[in-house]
């Protein structure tokens, strides 16, 4: 068996080039069905979301140890990211580790049964749905939220909990006559 030589530069730009090419790059996708007793089914949110930098210790861990305990292990929804409305919502950064404003109480919708193995398909998609049911998160009777964070290692209050995904999104009216389903997917 030959051994592959790649030539480079000064600048180990040939190098750079060949593991840009061939690197896998993870990414996320968030999409937001409402469900409203009044308008009907409709999408609210449908984008793609950024992986933050708290996914690469999760995954290391995953992959090293083989670790279970540091599987995707809910959705925590918020109120933060907003500039001057809460229309106009502030792009999440890689380097955040929590949500900007979460709920108090928080509110959390735990994996249970929302994933299963066979959404991990051949394209390297691992897809996650959480439903927020009408009588939930509903916080006084109505709120309006703005982020949204899957989270790894537990519940956010939990030793070790990661974030691992974030997304914002233009206000999201939760009250008791709408059920919101958030799809939120990780592509390898």
């Amino acid at each position: 068996m030959e051994d592959r030589v790649i030539t480079v530069d000064a600048n180990n730009s040939a190098l750079h080039e060949s593991v840009q090419e061939y690197a896998l790059k993870m990414r996320g996708h968030v999409r937001i069905l409402v469900d409203d007793e009044e308008k009907g089914s409709y999408v609210h949110f449908d984008d793609h979301n950024i992986i933050v930098n708290g996914a690469k210790k999760v995954m290391a861990v995953m992959i090293a140890k083989g670790d279970n305990s540091y599987k995707i292990s809910g959705l925590e929804l918020g109120t933060g990211h907003t500039n001057s409305s809460i229309l106009d919502v502030t792009a999440p950064q890689a380097n955040e580790t929590h949500l900007a404003t979460p709920m108090s109480p928080r509110t959390w919708i735990p994996v249970g049964n929302n994933y299963s193995p066979d959404s991990l398909n051949n394209n390297g998609i691992a897809k996650f749905t959480f439903v927020l049911a009408k009588g939930a998160g509903n916080g006084d009777g109505v709120v309006a939220y703005t982020e949204a964070g899957l989270w790894a290692v537990g519940d956010p209050d939990s030793t070790g909990a990661t974030l691992f995904a974030l997304e914002t999104f233009p206000a999201l009216i939760k009250n008791n006559s709408r059920q919101i389903t958030f799809e939120w997917s990780i592509i390898f």
